[in-house]
């Protein structure tokens, strides 16, 4: 009688020539002692070495009996690896593992100036060059489709892609006197990667994980002399990127561009950096969030689309319903129907949430006093102001303000 354990290893042989013949992508089968059992890359010699190299078999042999998921890991010289354990109950009985693959076309220039950092033979330095120029070139949205099957043919259950755990290799030690660069561009290209990837698809489950939310990609070293300077023009050009990644994910593009708009203001007026940190979190959440509404409610019509982008293009002026309408080409009357039917909430409604949202970001963003952002968001005082923000938030602006930090 065929056990769950033989299923998994025929579907598992199945999944290893689909690969092959599919991408060359290679898969590799390890015990939990790092023993060999069986590998399908015609290079194993050579890229075995660059396993124990980078520490990625070490680190998934430590890593995957700690937890169901698959890891995502790049070595010493930024080729990624999959690896996920296959159980037999509740023991790991073998490491599967895919790899190696570039999620970007590398320079070979590059990658033999890395190879001859690492005091390898001539002859040695040269097969692996040859080897490299064979390895796999996948997009890390595609890469991530493998890693879902992978975990399909070991569990036989659906995988998101969410939970699929990185470790991303670390910084050389710089031992140079005249500078601190540690930025990685295999780190910053990978997290860049993940984050737009899950706002293009609206994944709100990955707005519960910590990794990558409370930073953009590692910032570009240009020492001018302003550190907050450079974080800023960095969290800049990411809020564009994630401004575009938000349209391939179907958010009405005016929205998206008045979003884009709206947190580089934000970033202009950061203080210092857990500040800036902040806005980042805040813009990324939000992108997320609106391209996750747009996709459970695709039946929201254009005009009304065009009310959400018209009322943040104007969040810092007095909106008039009237004009509004009047911008979109409805009556008034018609159109706040119109909105509260499709939308759910009415749209004045809409419009108090997208200032109080505005207005979280700059009491923490921001050394405005509660006045001066009352009088820029048009309330008719402070105290009316701090009514609206205590019923949206559930608590006053001083007691949002004041949690900073934590």
């Amino acid at each position: 009688m065929e056990t769950e354990l033989t299923k998994s290893e025929n579907r598992l042989i199945t999944f290893a020539h689909m690969i092959d013949k599919a991408c060359g992508l290679s898969l590799w089968c390890f015990g939990m002692k790092k023993n060999l059992y069986t590998c399908t890359s015609v290079a194993e010699k050579e890229f075995r070495l660059f396993l124990d190299l980078g520490q990625c078999l070490d680190y998934a042999t430590e890593q995957c009996p700690q937890s169901s998921t698959p890891i995502l890991m790049s070595d010493s010289i930024g080729m990624l690896w999959v690896a996920e354990c296959a159980w037999h109950g509740d023991t790991p009985s073998y490491l599967i593992m895919l790899g190696p693959v570039f999620d970007a076309a590398a320079s070979l220039q590059t990658l033999q100036e890395q190879l001859r950092g690492m005091n390898l033979s001539v002859s040695l330095t040269a097969t692996i060059a040859e080897k490299l120029a064979r390895v796999p070139i996948l997009p890390l949205p595609t890469l991530q489709q493998y890693i879902k099957m992978l975990h399909w043919v070991l569990t036989g259950e659906e995988l998101d892609v969410s939970d699929i755990r990185l470790r991303l290799r670390e910084s050389p030690p710089d031992t140079a006197k005249d500078t601190d660069l540690h930025w990685d561009p295999d780190r910053a290209r990978l997290l860049e990667a993940e984050i737009m990837q899950q706002i293009r698809e609206g994944n709100t489950h990955y707005l519960n994980r910590e990794s990558s939310m409370g930073r953009f990609a590692e910032k570009d070293f240009y020492d001018l002399g302003s550190p907050l300077r450079e974080s800023k023009d960095t969290a800049i050009i990411f809020t564009a990127l994630c401004a575009r990644a938000a349209m391939d994910g179907g958010l009405a593009p005016r929205i998206a561009k008045q979003l884009e708009i709206q947190y580089v203001r934000a970033v202009e007026h950061c203080v210092d950096m857990p500040t800036l940190m902040h806005v980042n979190t805040t813009m990324v959440t939000d992108f997320v969030s609106r391209v996750h509404a747009c996709r459970e409610t695709p039946e929201v019509s254009n005009p009304v689309q065009e009310c959400c982008a018209y009322v943040h293009a104007h969040l810092l002026e007095e909106i008039q319903l009237a004009d509004m309408a009047q911008a979109v080409g409805y009556t008034e009357y018609y159109l706040t129907k119109k909105f509260r039917r499709e939308t759910g909430q009415k749209l004045t409604d809409y419009i108090n949430r997208a200032k109080i949202q505005y207005a979280c970001v700059q009491l923490r963003g921001s050394k405005k006093t509660l006045q001066e952002i009352s009088e820029e968001l048009h309330y008719s005082s402070r105290s009316y102001f701090t009514m609206v923000f205590q019923k949206e938030m559930g608590c006053s602006p001083t007691e949002y303000r004041n949690t900073k930090g934590e």
